[in-house]
């Protein structure tokens, strides 16, 4: 429809709109849109006979070189020399025509140029053999850094998208590179690093995407290669293109748009972070993406990737302790190893787990960020809990168990005096009723494991078993005591945890102490529970106020008639 029909029928409809009074619909309301000059019209033209042309000229160019190399004039080193000489040729043609030609014309020069240097030299570290793969990806980055600065600082003349398809024909040579030779072309990382700074400093929201989806084939490559590459560089590069993507997401945005952004701080992270995770059957590697998890906390703090990874370290860390506690590198995992290093390292890495626990309490404001914590924790406390509640002979076989016990005891203190920054708990009973439950699961392992310890030390292995058995009577009537406690005090808030301890603690009397204790061990567990619940009745009777019976009016009046007739008051002089 020619402009100016378009033009009458807009008119018409809002003739109709004025003589009816009825708003046209949203589609009607809109201004018609005017049709492409013939000027732009020549300048797509344009813009596709150059790159047409650029494709032609570079067909025509690898037929000249095929029949050379039929023919038997040109050697490898011809064939290298050649194809640099066509590409520096390509960039010099770029450089004439900017600011002549189309915008599309100089970019497809550009990028056919970059494009033929780099699988030169992927040729040459493939093909012919005479770089190494790691001398390769350094030239390849240097090569492409020069394209891409030369871009950066000279734009006019290029495309709005010349970046992008630079990082295209990087991504696809530094992925091919590294899926051939894994670690030994790691420098390979390097290039899409080079893209990502580039789209920071043009704030370039679709290089930015580009440049992380190569990045994570780069790294996809070094993990999927059939060359065996160490573990350590792996969760190396993996793990710190995590942090890289995660920052310049987080303080070098591209403005409004967002799509560069979510794959770079999101899309891409998730990927990294399923990389790294493959590698939890090598501590080394483990303990790599735990620390540059870490640096996500750090760098992206406050935002929304700072939480998540805040949710996502404790859960590693925990793993991360299983792979250094158990022996992975023989047959059974349930072997733990008797190096004193790892012992004690262990130990260490428990400490400083609990530490960052009370440390972050007040900052674990998501229900979600406690949820992690705490399935974390059970990881961590497995193998004593393990011991508490099935066998006391693997307090004896593992000795540092009790030491790991006393530092969960150490930690629940810490919290039980920190218990006011614990987000949730002031405000909400049933959810302070949960944590509490949790806690106390958590004490028993605690106390249990002590007093194992405990006999241990004073006896050994004899005396392991009665203080196992001694353990699980104390916890029993400890919580009992404590129930009867809240409950006697009478304190707005408390009665309810009270009941709940004492519920939990007659469950745990008869589900497990009835089962687990020998005779006299259950016979005191039970005897002493009883008394705390007398004494909790007893209590509850005396402290409460006993009601004055309300007196019926007819029982008022019988008494003031048996009394006798009142006398009338005299009055006062």
């Amino acid at each position: 429809m020619p402009y100016q029909q378009q033009m009458q029928r807009q008119q018409h409809m809002q003739h109709l709109q004025t003589q009816h009074g009825q708003p046209l619909p949203q589609w009607q309301q809109r201004p018609p849109t005017p049709p492409k000059s013939p000027e732009e019209k020549e300048k797509t033209l344009i813009g596709v006979v150059a790159i047409a042309g650029t494709l032609i000229t570079l067909v025509g160019i690898a037929f000249l070189v095929g029949m050379a190399i039929q023919a038997g004039l040109l050697g490898p080193l011809g064939r290298v020399v050649l194809a640099y000489m066509v590409s520096i040729a390509l960039a010099g043609a770029s450089l004439k025509f900017r600011g002549k030609a189309p915008e599309a014309g100089t970019t497809a020069l550009l990028a056919t140029s970059l494009y033929s240097a780099l699988v030169t030299t992927l040729l040459v570290v493939t093909w012919l053999g005479w770089w190494p793969a790691w001398l390769g990806a350094i030239i390849m980055t240097m090569i492409y850094a020069a394209y891409v600065a030369f871009a950066h600082i000279k734009p006019e003349g290029f495309h709005s998208l010349t970046q992008m398809w630079l990082a295209i024909g990087m991504g696809f040579t530094a992925a091919v590179l590294t899926f051939t030779y894994g670690g030994s072309a790691w420098p390979a990382v390097l290039m899409p690093l080079v893209a990502l700074v580039a789209s920071a400093l043009r704030k370039n929201d679709v290089l930015r995407g580009v440049g992380a989806v190569a990045l994570f084939l780069v790294v996809a490559g070094l993990h999927l290669c059939d060359e065996p590459t160490p573990a350590a560089i792996k969760a190396t590069a993996a793990g710190l293109s995590l942090v890289a993507l995660v920052g310049l997401s987080v303080h070098f945005r591209t403005g409004v748009k967002t799509f560069g952004n979510i794959v770079a701080g999101f899309v891409v992270p998730v990927l990294m972070l399923i990389l790294g995770m493959s590698q939890f059957n090598y501590e080394p590697a483990t303990w790599i993406i735990v620390a540059c998890l870490a640096g996500v906390v750090v760098v992206a703090w406050g935002h929304t990737q700072g939480w998540i990874a805040l949710g996502a370290v404790p859960l590693f860390y925990a793993c991360s302790l299983m792979a250094t506690r158990f022996d992975f590198y023989s047959d059974s995992m349930m072997n733990p190893s008797d190096d004193p290093v790892r012992v004690w390292g262990n130990l260490l890495l428990t400490a400083l787990f609990y530490a960052a626990l009370i440390a972050l309490l007040p900052y674990l404001r998501h229900l979600v960020l406690h949820l992690t914590w705490a399935v974390s924790i059970m990881i961590v406390a497995y193998v004593p809990w393990a011991a508490t509640l099935f066998s006391a002979g693997g307090f004896y076989e593992v000795p540092r168990l009790p030491i790991e016990a006393a530092l969960l005891g150490a930690a629940l203190g810490a919290a039980w005096v920190r218990r006011k920054t614990i987000y949730g708990v002031a405000g909400n009973k049933f959810y302070a009723a949960v944590v509490a439950l949790f806690a106390l699961v958590l004490s028993m392992i605690a106390v249990v494991g002590v007093v194992s310890g405990l006999g241990l030390v004073i006896g050994g292995y004899d005396l392991v078993q009665p203080a196992w058995y001694t353990g699980h009577a104390v916890v029993s009537v400890a919580w009992m005591m404590l129930a009867a406690f809240l409950l006697i005090k009478r304190q707005e808030g408390f009665t309810g945890l009270g009941i709940l301890l004492a519920v939990v603690a007659t469950l745990k009397l008869t589900f497990f102490d009835l089962a687990a204790l020998p005779g006299i061990f259950r016979a005191l567990a039970f005897l002493f529970s009883g008394i705390v619940l007398l004494v909790i009745a007893v209590y509850r009777v005396r402290s409460t106020p006993a009601a004055e019976p309300m007196k019926q009016p007819a029982q008022q009046e019988q008494q003031q008639n048996a009394a006798g007739p009142q006398q009338p008051q005299q009055p006062r002089s």
